[in-house]
């Protein structure tokens, strides 16, 4: 399934944007394991550049991923 089968994009307010994706079957060493694909011009657009750092928080059915500003080189 591509990125565009795999993605629905709603407006919301200025400067946001919602898309709605598919937990999907990705390869994962030897076997198969649920994924998301977050990919597009879009993740610049919104200040996601090659190379930055991120937080992925995970809770009972929520994902929140924020960029880290302050991230240190290791």
């Amino acid at each position: 399934m591509n990125e565009k089968q795999n993605s629905i994009s709603k407006p919301t307010q200025k400067n946001t944007q919602e898309r709605i994706l598919s937990v999907i079957n990705k390869p994962y060493k030897d076997k198969y394991t649920n994924g998301i694909s977050i990919q597009g011009e879009y993740l610049k657009e919104f200040g996601f550049e090659l190379g930055d750092k991120v937080s992925v928080q995970l809770s009972k059915n929520r994902i929140l991923i924020q960029k880290i500003i302050d991230a240190i080189e290791k």
